[in-house]
């Protein structure tokens, strides 16, 4: 269930690698304070294709989450999606 008081963020992108950038970017998710709802790690020949789902109070601004999210060396791509990986 989602608090009232919270917005669920879906992102989706590829990193370099799966350890590195999984690491990392949970660590920002704890760090911010933010709910953990999903997260889906694909490992392919071309890179890591992951979408991770997370809640966090509604005033957020989703650009400065992305742009935090972002800044990791393994994150090669990240993007604000309406759906998760299947």
């Amino acid at each position: 269930m989602i608090d009232p008081a919270s917005q669920e963020l879906n992102f989706v992108g590829t990193m370099s690698d799966a350890f590195d950038g999984t690491a990392r970017l949970l660590c920002d998710i704890q760090r911010f304070g933010f709910r953990l709802s999903s997260l889906c790690v694909l490992t392919e020949r071309q890179g890591v294709e992951f979408a991770v789902t997370v809640s966090v109070p509604k005033d957020s601004d989703p650009g400065q989450i992305l742009s935090r999210f972002s800044r990791h060396v393994a994150m090669l791509s990240l993007r604000l999606d309406g759906s998760a990986l299947q």
